[in-house]
């Protein structure tokens, strides 16, 4: 039996494979999945519509920081977005698996799924997500999810920074040249005029900025493998299916022992729930009984000298 809040925590670079692996886990143990990078591009995408963005170099075409101003808007319309995780049928999943269903973002009601994987939203992204505010928002979600429901939930500092404590904890990462070619695939539906180069480009310039930036950075897999408690998949030389697979022996080994955990974490607490009370030792004061009265039993009148073997006529 499935406890809840069991959480997989799945780390590593755009392009590896993450969100199709873990979609396809989560519905292999029936359980729910959060796309975590696709709330911080959601999250870009409301501002890039609202006309908020980092300042921008056109010598380099690249992206820079927010301004004081900008980020200001940002921090006072963040408690306005609403976000949610759908599954919706879709064929621009390019390791889709018979007719099963894929995790959708939605951003204020709307489906973005398929504008927030744009090169320019991933530039984006790596910008926004280094703002304190927004992934303090992204974090506050991913933790009132989590206590909702056992959840699969993959990005880039799930495992180190959302559940450092998770039970089940893998580093998915492939060559750039693999990501890089996996990435174009999904892009060309909608982006068909994009070369292999570009998306290599930009898939190096985002693990770069997001290896090399102050808040959360990008675990490595050298970092993974040498960490406890990670277990590491490179899905360079596998196909979706065997990477899934191989996903989730990992994720069902883990399981178990959060599951045995748990069990005994119940049978003690039942343990402790009908063990019968200690009995109450009553305290005396001496040979004195309680509420003011001598050895005999009587009321102790004022003046009286108790339990001494000393009278007034010996006194004498």
């Amino acid at each position: 039996m499935l406890m809840k809040n069991f959480v997989v925590a799945i780390d590593g670079p755009a392009g590896a494979g993450k969100s199709s692996l873990a979609s396809e886990l989560s519905k292999r143990l029936d359980i729910q999945y959060l796309d975590t990078g696709g709330l911080f591009r959601a999250v870009a995408y409301n501002f890039l519509c609202m006309g908020v963005v980092p300042e921008f170099d056109a010598i380099t075409g690249q992206y820079g920081k927010y301004t004081e101003e900008a980020i200001a808007k940002i921090e006072k319309e963040l408690p306005n977005i609403r976000l949610e995780s759908k599954f919706i049928i879709s064929n621009n999943n390019p390791f889709l698996i018979g007719a099963l269903p894929d995790p959708h973002i939605f951003l204020n009601g709307a489906d973005v799924e398929v504008v927030i994987h744009s090169p320019e939203i991933s530039r984006l992204t790596s910008r926004i997500s280094q703002l304190p505010a927004v992934r303090e928002f992204i974090l506050n979600f991913e933790h009132e999810y989590a206590d909702k429901y056992a959840v699969v939930m993959e990005g880039r500092d799930i495992s180190t920074v959302v559940f450092p404590d998770a039970p089940c904890k893998i580093f998915i990462t492939a060559n750039p040249e693999v990501r890089a070619a996996r990435r174009l695939k999904e892009l060309l539906p909608e982006n068909p005029d994009i070369t292999l180069d570009e998306v290599l480009k930009d898939i190096n310039e985002r693990d770069k900025a997001d290896s090399e930036r102050e808040n959360a950075p990008l675990l490595t897999e050298e970092i993974a493998r040498a960490t406890r408690g990670y277990s590491v998949l490179n899905t360079s030389t596998y196909t979706l299916g065997q990477s899934a697979h191989i996903l989730e022996v990992m994720a069902r080994a883990y399981l178990s022992d959060f599951n045995k955990a748990k069990e005994r974490e119940l049978l003690e607490l039942q343990a402790l729930a009908n063990k019968p009370p200690e009995p109450k030792v009553e305290e005396t004061d001496g040979e004195n009984g309680e509420n003011g009265e001598n050895a005999d039993g009587e009321p102790i009148t004022e003046g009286e000298t108790v339990n001494s073997d000393v009278t007034e006529e010996t006194a004498k």
